[in-house]
């Protein structure tokens, strides 16, 4: 039997007529799975789809019972992947609503294509699961919160965030003005 054996077999649901391969892995989606999750032709497909090709800590961080998950990993090693296959299958398995899911990612780019790997795989679901990057959130956050800190920190509450090339650019006009 291989590592993914027993992530899967967790996901097969009770009933399904899909093959096995000589490991043990499923090789075709499941008629149940694919008809509750994918809800007509040209829906998304099973987020069990999203299982196959994953090693074994991957399947174990995707369908983990924890409530919330945090991956540290480096560029490259599935951690969208994973991110989105642990969604699609909250989502499918209505173990989660769409609204109270959230997913942050560091960079826009990752957030971007965070929000479009869900689409693919959860279709209109994805609309109303909130994708945003730490700092989108954190600001955005400060912004809703800010006359409560604003006695403590001084923040007016219209205030801006500035990167460092706008910054500097600001310092320059201000100085030469």
């Amino acid at each position: 039997m291989c590592d993914g054996c027993e992530a899967n077999q967790r996901l097969k649901p009770e009933g399904c007529a899909c093959r096995r391969c000589k490991y043990g892995n499923w090789r075709d989606v499941c008629r149940a799975g694919a008809a509750s999750a994918a809800g007509g032709e040209g829906a998304p497909s099973s987020p069990l789809r999203l299982f196959e090709g994953m090693n074994a800590q991957q399947l174990v961080a995707a369908t983990t019972t924890q409530r919330h998950v945090l991956l540290s990993a480096g560029p490259g090693t599935g951690k969208t992947r994973v991110l989105t296959a642990r969604m699609a299958l909250l989502l499918s398995s209505k173990q989660a609503q769409p609204h109270k899911v959230l997913a942050l990612a560091f960079t826009n780019s990752a957030a971007s294509e965070l929000r479009a790997q869900l689409q693919r795989s959860v279709g209109s679901q994805a609309d109303r699961v909130s994708v945003s990057t730490f700092h989108k959130l954190c600001l955005g956050l400060l912004r809703i919160h800010v006359d409560k800190l604003q006695p403590v920190l001084k923040y007016a509450t219209g205030f801006f965030v500035y990167d460092d090339s706008a910054a500097s650019q600001l310092v320059k006009r201000a100085y030469l003005e």
